[in-house]
């Protein structure tokens, strides 16, 4: 007899997939690491590398002013 250490009973709502949410601290250290990777990419000597840079350091920026939804909300 074949026996799994996933547990059979769990709901599938309460999986990792549907469960997990990235905190505010966490998209923080997040956009913070893809902002310092845009940094990095700027000092690159290839051609066009200013412009993943570009992106890099928008989509961090972004990431770390965007409010999160659970909160707009809680305000209404």
């Amino acid at each position: 007899m074949i026996t799994s250490s996933f547990p059979c009973d769990m709901e599938l709502s309460k999986t990792l997939i549907y469960v997990y949410e990235l905190s505010m601290d966490n998209k923080f250290v997040l956009g913070v690491c893809i902002i310092g990777f845009g940094l990095l990419l700027l000092m690159s000597p290839e051609k066009h590398s200013w412009i993943f840079s570009a992106l890099a350091v928008g989509i961090g920026t972004g990431i770390i002013i965007k409010k999160s939804e659970k909160n707009d909300k809680d305000d209404k």
